[in-house]
């Protein structure tokens, strides 16, 4: 009988791959109705988490390398900064707008994973043809994306998601740096509990400070409550399927390739309730098309 392993290796990691694309798809939907500041939904979801998992610490096997804190010590920082600006961007503009923003940072991703991966020049050099659909997906990309900036909702989006493609771009590349330290089961959960305890820290510090002299902005407790504990369960769940593929794709375009679906998730979604878009939907599945593209071309090469 196959291990868990196995069954990973062997292509079970793109069905984990799927499942966390599921679960974005409800991540961006959730501020979409309860329309809460983001800042403070990240403080409580990273609580949450942190309160839910700490129990099981001592069961955790923590990676013995110092880099490994390191990293994901990294992480939290940039998570922070990306899921308030996510979530806001889901407040103002809807989770499909929000969410057809994310193919972007794969270009990052794609970018920065190169210099942990020198040999891949090489093996883009020795397969033209594989080098030719990454440059027609970035053709397509820029094609989509102007496109986008003649719808004002969209490009709105794009401008105030910046920090979020920025952000996705780096945790991308870390996460799946710090997944190859310890065991799996230790890199996998303690990543999750690690990263949200200084992420609820940090932001608790950062809140504390910047409005220690004036009030937090209006929100409603029971909605941001409630919202808070939802995406806590989103997050560990998502991440739960995330950091297991990362342990074994080959690489992280792998993995974004197929989570961004999402917005096809969300857009099935919209189908059943019947919730109509203004912006520019098909060039934001584009633009969706394209990084698929691009990351299955990539990995290829």
């Amino acid at each position: 009988m196959a291990s868990f392993g196995d069954i990973m290796a062997a292509g079970g990691w793109a069905v984990f791959s799927l499942c966390c694309a599921f679960f974005m798809a409800a991540f961006a939907l959730v501020n979409q109705y309860v329309r809460q500041p983001g800042l403070l939904i990240v403080f409580g979801m990273r609580l949450g988490v942190t309160v839910t998992m700490l129990p099981f610490a001592l069961l955790i096997p923590w990676p013995p390398e110092p880099a490994f804190y390191i990293i994901v010590f990294c992480t939290a920082g940039f998570a922070v900064w990306g899921d308030a600006c996510y979530l806001n961007a889901s407040a103002k503009y809807g989770g499909g707008v929000a969410a057809r923003m994310m193919p972007y940072s794969i270009w990052g991703a794609f970018l920065l994973w190169i210099p942990f991966d020198l040999g891949i020049l090489g093996r883009y050099a020795a397969n033209p043809l594989n080098t030719a659909i990454i440059l027609a997906a970035l053709a397509g990309c820029v094609f989509f994306a102007q496109r986008q900036r003649k719808c004002e909702i969209s490009r709105s989006a794009l401008l105030d998601m910046i920090p979020f493609v920025i952000s996705a771009s780096v945790t991308t590349v870390l996460n799946k740096l710090a997944m190859g330290y310890g065991t799996h089961t230790g890199a996998v959960y303690g990543y999750m509990l690690f990263q949200c305890f200084c992420a609820s820290t940090l932001l608790g510090a950062l809140l504390w400070w910047k409005h220690r002299k004036k009030a937090l902005p209006n929100f409603d407790k029971k909605r941001l409550g409630r919202a808070s504990l939802l995406l806590a369960g989103i997050w560990i769940t998502s991440m739960f399927f995330k950091n297991y593929t990362m342990v074994y794709t080959p690489n992280p375009a792998y993995f974004l390739a197929i989570t961004l679906t999402a917005p096809v998730f969300i857009a099935l979604y919209y189908l059943v309730v019947r919730h109509k878009e203004t912006a520019d939907v098909k060039s934001g599945m584009g633009v969706v098309a394209c990084a698929i593209l691009l990351a299955l071309a990539s990995v290829r090469g």
